[in-house]
């Protein structure tokens, strides 16, 4: 068996260099973009089926990736990105690339010691 993971292509957050965890974040014209090249890249491999998070962003990168072949796409709620809470929306760096939050430098730089931001999980919340 081989098993082949993406990650979903970029959204106006990831270009904002914001923080998106389940916010629900759909895809920027360049995220269609990554996703219908890799789709070119892996036209003819052969899927029995895929698996998305339930996330816009996941779900669309799928459906451009597998570009309307017959292949069944499952959603699974256990491989939607962590939940970072009331730290979603903010931005980890600046443009000069300085830490504009502390949290989300522990988060980056040492994760297991994330513990979470409020309304949000831990790694160990994820883990579990």
């Amino acid at each position: 068996m081989r098993l082949y993971i993406t990650r979903h292509g970029y959204t106006l957050w990831n270009l904002e260099r914001k923080i998106q965890g389940r916010i629900d974040i759909p895809l920027a014209k360049e995220g269609r973009d990554m996703a219908r090249k890799v789709g070119e890249a892996i036209k003819d491999i052969n899927f029995d089926f895929a698996i998305s998070s339930p996330l816009i962003r996941a779900k669309e990168t799928a459906e451009l990736m597998l570009n309307n072949r017959n292949i069944k796409i499952y959603e699974d709620d256990r491989i939607q990105e962590i939940d970072f809470g009331n730290l979603e929306g903010c931005t980890y760096k600046d443009e000069k690339g300085r830490v504009c939050c502390k949290e989300m430098e522990k988060f980056f730089t040492n994760p297991l010691n994330f513990k979470g931001a409020k309304g949000g999980e831990s790694i160990q919340d994820v883990v579990d």
